[in-house]
């Protein structure tokens, strides 16, 4: 349903189409076509996959400057460097204030269908594994972050990795993050890093749509904060925006749309489209709720 949200219930093939989830139909159409393009090449020769990864990417920057205020936090993206004539293209971005770093890696690879409808099997563990080589990834390019193979200074503040990915990986279950525990200690030895690592410096697992609200706690608490506390909390894997009301119930945190002028970059025409022209404020700019 997911790849092919129309039904067609007529046995003589009439081009009548039902869609009884008109969700998954607007999904299909919108961030679906990805799954289509990334199987692809340009008449260049360049993998559709790998440009959407790189473009994911900048995204997550851009919402990182978006979110934090560069007074109290500092933010920076990819820092290439050599280490024994080879490039090494580090984390994705770093996030910094008085109290703690967040490291962030951002990855577009997606939970397979089959792994969301069960708790057990080889298509889920197959899936974890992969998340767990982009955790271990993370934690590569922290040891030589911390060992002054990168550009970043070491401060002495701890450090919080987060993997960002494109969807949702609805880790909920206590059964499935540990045996995604079980895949990064594995791929940890394999990597010549202490299996320990992910009880010393926890790993987070959160969808970029579950940052956006997410982050925006974190520029109110501080790093050290918030990532403490989500450490120990059922939240640091799934539905990261709760943890903030969880843990810290009596704090007053305000969150707002994020990129509102993206959308009249993207379309200049809208307002009069939307039958608007002329007002001060446009629809997409008022307050949620």
């Amino acid at each position: 349903m997911e790849a092919t949200p129309m039904i067609n219930l007529d046995d003589h093939q009439t081009p009548i189409y039902w869609h009884p989830f008109p969700e998954l139909l607007l999904r299909r159409v919108t961030e679906g076509l990805f799954y289509d393009l990334g199987k692809g090449k340009s008449q260049l020769g360049v993998e559709f996959g790998n440009e959407y990864g790189r473009a994911f990417e900048r995204y997550v920057l851009r919402v990182l400057y978006e979110i934090f205020d560069l007074e109290r936090f500092s933010v920076t993206g990819e820092q290439p460097c050599e280490v024994s004539g080879n490039v090494r293209h580090g984390v994705d971005a770093i996030v910094s204030d008085t109290t703690g770093n967040i490291f962030i890696e951002s990855k577009t690879r997606r939970m397979k269908q089959g792994a969301k409808e069960t708790t057990e099997g080889s298509t889920l563990e197959k899936s974890l594994d992969e998340l767990a080589g982009a955790i271990v990834q993370l934690y590569e390019n922290i040891d030589d972050a911390i060992n002054g193979l990168s550009k970043w200074a070491p401060n002495g503040r701890p450090i919080y990795p987060f993997v960002i990915t494109y969807e949702d990986w609805y880790l909920l279950a206590p059964q499935v993050f540990d045996l995604l525990n079980e895949y990064v200690r594995r791929r940890l030895e394999k990597a010549q890093l202490p299996p320990s690592l992910i009880e010393t410096m926890p790993f987070f697992v959160t969808s970029i749509g579950e940052f956006e609200m997410a982050g925006q706690d974190i520029a109110c608490l501080g790093v050290e904060r918030f990532c403490a506390a989500g450490t120990l909390s059922e939240h640091r894997h799934f539905k990261l925006s709760l943890l903030a009301q969880t843990a810290f119930p009596d704090e007053h945190i305000v969150r707002r749309r994020l990129l509102e002028h993206s959308w009249s970059e993207i379309f200049p025409e809208m307002q009069s489209w939307a039958g608007m022209a002329g007002q001060n404020e446009c629809w997409w700019t008022k307050p949620a709720g």
